[in-house]
């Protein structure tokens, strides 16, 4: 079986994707966790910030060398959602004024995670108390 066909058959297996609501009821905050692992949409006050296709980019993913498959999804509680594969997991907690993306890395080798923006974001600020345009290709370890 290839590659693309244990994925296919993965995707199929747990195809219903998790939605995650944060921040005030007022903003209208949610994020949308597809079958793959991938946070493909976060969406606030009807805006979207990152830029997903059905084959790629895809939002928010995991990539080592190519893209990581976290085919293991699973709501853990209201506010919380995993997704684990064989080289690395996240997990996206809703938090009252945020989102947090954490990953595992489950290998030897460096696992980058990777947020493709949307076009309209002009500016990211990071853990360095520095803006920058997007694409960046800084080690931040905390973004905005």
């Amino acid at each position: 079986m290839t590659a693309l066909a244990a994925l296919l058959l993965a995707l199929a297996a747990n195809a219903a994707p998790e939605t995650l609501t944060f921040g005030p009821p007022a903003a209208h905050a949610e994020a949308r966790v597809e079958a793959d692992g991938c946070l493909t949409s976060v969406r606030v006050g009807g805006v979207e910030f990152f830029t997903s296709a059905p084959s790629f980019p895809r939002g928010a993913y995991l990539f080592r060398d190519k893209f990581v498959p976290q085919p293991d999804v699973r709501r853990v509680d209201e506010h919380t959602v995993e997704a684990a594969g064989d080289h690395g997991a996240s997990r996206y907690v809703a938090g009252p004024d945020n989102l947090t993306w954490t990953i595992t890395n489950s290998g030897d080798k460096p696992l980058l995670g990777v947020i493709v923006m949307a076009a309209p974001v002009l500016a990211v600020h990071g853990d360095d108390d520095r803006w920058a345009r997007p694409p960046v290709g800084r080690p931040w370890h905390a973004m905005t």
